[in-house]
């Protein structure tokens, strides 16, 4: 019941972000409720990741090989720019939560003082990192 239309005229305009937080304007249900935490210590974990990639410790470590090969150290540089530059985590929130013996995924909202996003984390069946990135909220 509701059509939101963003143009943009420069390749890193995030009409996306635009059309959503426009959308949530509009219609507030629209703007996804946290879950109930069924490993909390899980999530301090992600959220203490993030935190390393921001300020620059992380290690490879939490990372499954493969992904660490991937991810050191251009992609961890870039994350942490991009991270950074949104200034503090003031929240980060369980929206989503799949668990199978082969393979946990969660899904966090993570309020900055400048920008809301979502981070996808997987992991393996040893609690390895094998994916993890971003998106718009």
């Amino acid at each position: 019941k509701l059509t939101v239309v963003v143009l943009g005229n420069l390749a890193q305009s995030n009409v996306g972000t635009i059309a959503h937080g426009a959308a949530k304007i509009i219609m507030p249900e629209l703007v996804e409720k946290p879950i109930r935490d069924p490993d909390p210590a899980k999530t301090k974990a992600h959220k203490e990741i993030i935190e390393k990639i921001a300020d620059g410790t992380i290690q490879r470590t939490p990372f499954e090989e493969k992904t660490a090969e991937e991810l050191f150290p251009s992609l961890i540089a870039q994350a942490r720019a991009q991270l950074s530059s949104f200034g503090k985590l003031e929240k980060f929130e369980l929206l989503e939560h799949k668990h199978d013996p082969q393979r946990l995924t969660r899904r966090y909202r993570m309020t900055f003082e400048k920008e809301t996003i979502q981070l996808v984390i997987g992991e393996n069946g040893d609690g390895k990192i094998v994916a993890i990135f971003v998106r718009p909220d």
